[in-house]
């Protein structure tokens, strides 16, 4: 059907927000109203886009398809939000707990407010129409508000787990803080997990007093495995956006398949049925979700940033794996289409008109632009991506570091993963790890709580809880199991060097080196939010707990590991869920550094104690109280300086 064009500007009536003038057709985009790595100013016929460069320590202002300026900011930049009132430009620096203020005109930074020691800052937003701005401290679990015109701090909420991103509800008066990595799971640490019981949590704020009301929970979807949908949690709990008449809340993130395994016993550990891309939509009038109408993001593992049309039709969703951005049809309930772009997209904002969208390729170092026009014209088949924009001019990392750090992210390659699902990133976010106990008893192992990857880059030796690996190239072998690809290592030379404890692999390919590259460049440890340089009267009495039981003989060196001897322990924890060794018996389990205990609960190889005292309880090799094992817990917490 050949709709009339009354304002001959190639946008049917049907479709055309105003078709009576030929300079627009598409319905304003809404304001931004969560945090994010990249922000549009608001003037209606703007082109400016401002986004953040967390490895280069700056943030980028870019004009219709042109950089203006890069602007250096602090430390690990993760978020920028445009203040509504003066225009500033604010960006939250993860690195060093800072904020700072760009002047739009001068591209100055002009302000620069210091927040609590190793806080770790992510996600920020600001009350429309005002200066206050609301922070979300990631190490500290709490929600800051501040009036950025007064210094003032107005309020502070303090929340259980690891709050990285916020939006605010206007009409409804409230804050929604995401927690980043879902809670453990009752009996995750076992055979059967509850999950019934199991819940990734989007905390709920009243916006002026900063009280906690409510709790979201996004459940588990216990539904069966199929070619384009399947079961599991929600974790990486990204920005809700809210749709333009404040009705819902739709939240990107990845779902995680804990049920499955031979241990287990539940369908999946396989290429597309371990983790996969999902957007969660939470009705704000009851604050509760269907897992029923859980978007499924087929073949991709994350779901990142989003952004709405201002007329609330489409949700554009940024898949972090696959290299692509989802156009979903919230009223219809399908996916109209998706969008290439470029490696590990973060975030996607519209134009102040809602003509063009724009896409942070964090891994690409680039802004990816896009006309819209034929797609809000019906039109999905239409060639729509206008160009790509190098975001920094010089980069930090090495190159070798940085391709290894794009392997990492990355899906869409086919030698990397199979069908765009499974990256190295989907359970080790920037280097992290995703809180998730697995069933890796398909693959000669058994119930292992996922490692983070953080400070592990030099001072430690084999890989994994039992040792099963001797370089960060037997992760090829992982590649090719449980991620399907087809290896970057050409298959003759995979046959030379399969066994992960035989012939080393490094010197094969230049890109498993590199990826290999960039996990050993993984050295920084960011600093404890309980660190001072000071002990407690605690940590003073844990110390002595770790001097009497010997803690040193296996908690040694600056990374308080002799992992490095390869020697491995038995203290007491292995259990019959602790499965196999590459097959064989688990004699025993490599020694956990003590650096970054702060971030990486659950602890144990299997996930079983929630709390550093816990862990320590569970030894049979020493002998301490409850208290005893708190004092030690405080020590180890408060000696952990980062570097």
């Amino acid at each position: 059907m050949n709709w009339a064009d009354t304002d001959d500007d190639g946008v049917g009536d049907n479709t055309d927000a105003y078709p009576n003038d030929p300079s627009r057709y598409a319905e304003s985009a809404p304001q931004v109203l969560n945090s994010t790595t990249l922000v549009t100013e608001r003037d209606t016929g703007s082109r400016r886009v401002w986004v953040v460069n967390p490895d280069n320590d700056s943030v980028t202002l870019v004009d219709d398809g042109d950089v203006v300026v890069e602007v250096p900011v602090g430390d690990k930049p993760s978020a920028v939000a445009v203040n509504p009132v003066s225009g500033d430009v604010w960006v939250a620096n993860k690195g060093d707990s800072t904020l700072n203020a760009i002047d739009p005109d001068t591209y100055q930074v002009v302000r620069t407010v210091t927040l609590p020691m190793a806080s770790q800052p992510h996600g920020i937003v600001f009350r429309p129409g005002s200066h206050e701005l609301y922070v979300a401290l990631e190490a500290l679990g709490q929600v800051l508000r501040l009036n950025v015109a007064t210094d003032q701090t107005l309020g502070s909420a303090m929340l259980d787990g690891r709050v990285r991103h916020l939006a605010i509800d206007v009409g409804r008066d409230r804050v929604y803080a995401t927690n980043f990595v879902t809670p453990f799971v009752p009996g995750e640490d076992g055979l059967s997990p509850d999950v019934q019981n199991a819940n990734a949590e989007i905390f709920v704020l009243d916006a002026a007093s900063l009280a906690h009301t409510s709790t979201v929970s996004l459940g588990y979807l216990n539904k069966g495995v199929s070619e384009s949908s399947g079961p599991g949690l929600p974790n990486y709990l990204n920005a809700p956006v809210l749709s333009p008449d404040g009705s819902y809340a739709y939240v990107p993130s990845k779902q995680d398949n804990i049920l499955s395994g031979g241990l287990r016993g539940g369908a999946g550990m396989t290429f597309d049925q371990t983790v996969r891309a999902v957007t969660s939509r939470v009705n704000l009038a009851n604050l509760t979700e269907n897992p029923g109408v859980r978007i499924d993001h087929d073949n991709a593992s994350v779901a990142t940033g989003a952004a709405f049309t201002g007329d609330g039709r489409y949700l554009f969703v940024a898949l972090e794996t696959s290299r692509e951005v989802v156009v979903y049809d919230v009223i219809s309930g399908f996916e109209l289409t998706r969008l290439d772009t470029g490696r590990a997209p973060q975030g996607v904002a519209l134009s102040p008109d809602g003509e063009v969208l724009y896409v942070h390729d964090f891994m690409d170092r680039a802004l990816t632009t896009f006309d819209l026009k034929a797609i809000l014209n019906g039109d999905v088949s239409a060639t729509v991506a206008v160009g790509s924009t190098s975001l920094v001019s010089q980069e930090a990392l090495s190159p070798t570091v940085l391709l290894g750090k794009q392997l990492f992210y990355d899906a869409a390659d086919d030698r990397l993963a199979r069908d765009n699902y499974m990256s190295c990133a989907s359970c080790h976010n920037d280097g992290g790890q995703d809180g998730r106990t697995w069933d890796l008893s398909t693959f000669g192992e058994g119930l292992r709580n996922t490692i983070g990857l953080l400070g592990r880059g030099s001072g430690h030796g084999r890989l994994h809880w039992t040792g099963n690996f001797d370089e960060v190239q037997d992760f090829e072998n992982q590649i090719r199991s449980l991620a399907g690809g087809t290896g970057l290592l050409e298959d003759g030379e995979f046959a030379v060097v399969e066994d992960p404890m035989g012939a080393p692999k490094q010197g094969y390919d230049a890109e498993l080196d590199a990826v290999a590259a960039y996990v050993e460049s993984l050295t920084a440890i960011p600093a404890s939010p309980y660190y001072d340089g000071n002990l407690s009267a605690a940590g003073q009495a844990g110390e002595g707990v770790f001097l009497r039981e010997g803690c040193a003989g296996c908690h040694s060196g600056s990374e308080g590991t002799d992992s490095p001897s390869g020697v491995v322990h038995d203290v007491g924890t292995i259990t019959a869920v602790t499965g196999n060794a590459s097959g064989g018996p688990v004699y025993g389990l490599d020694t956990p550094t003590l650096n970054h205990l702060w971030a990486t609960a659950p602890y144990l190889h299997d996930g079983s104690a929630l709390t550093i005292a816990e862990a320590i309880l569970r030894h049979s090799n020493v002998t301490v109280t409850e208290q005893e094992a708190v004092e030690l817990e405080m020590y180890l917490l408060e000696i952990d300086g980062g570097r």
